[in-house]
């Protein structure tokens, strides 16, 4: 069975020509290439290896950044159609917001992190009740102007949370689709 890890992409094992996925993971699935001579090692880094290049579908708990970042493998479309009963599932924090900042999800992960029930945060403003240390130009402003650009896009930054007791350094994707007037805040730390 091919694997790749939530967010990072890591480890793969790569079935020559497989397109198989489990059932109960479809969802869920990934596509991944690996160049030739190449295998995924750590986060987002390729190195030497044997394999041959091939494409196969794979299992996962989720995204990863590189793969959203770089290979568009899993893209805003795929995240906006995605079951929101699943995104307690998956081992990062997924906040979804309108165009204003609303908080329209908030899954168990991100509860976890930050300290806060969804319910504490559910049709509240992210960036000024929720977060207000993301309401800078670095955070929020990134967001604004790809809503302001009106075009599908994603931004990837490292960010400074501030939660009560202490500061956490994250890695964050900004992701929005104007189509469904919807973007997702990633969250993944480095631990």
């Amino acid at each position: 069975m091919n694997t790749i890890c939530a967010w990072c992409g890591t480890p793969v094992t790569v079935l020559e020509g497989s397109a198989e996925q489990s059932a109960g993971d479809a969802s869920l699935g990934h596509r991944a290439t690996v160049g030739e001579g190449e295998q995924r090692t750590g986060y987002g880094s390729r190195s030497p290896g044997s394999l041959e290049r091939s494409t196969a579908t794979a299992t996962s708990h989720g995204i990863c950044a590189t793969c959203v970042a770089k290979l568009g493998i899993f893209p805003i479309e795929d995240l906006a159609a995605f079951d929101r009963d699943r995104f307690d599932e998956l081992p990062f924090g997924i906040i979804e917001v309108d165009r204003d900042g609303r908080v329209l999800t908030y899954n168990r992960w991100e509860e976890e992190l930050a300290g806060r029930r969804r319910e504490q945060t559910l049709g509240k403003l992210f960036f000024s009740e929720v977060a207000p240390c993301t309401g800078v130009a670095e955070f929020e402003g990134r967001f604004r102007a790809m809503v302001d650009r009106d075009e599908t896009a994603q931004e990837e930054l490292d960010f400074v949370f501030r939660f009560p007791g202490a500061d956490r350094l994250v890695n964050i994707s900004l992701t929005w689709a104007p189509r469904w007037e919807r973007g997702f805040i990633l969250v993944r730390t480095s631990e």
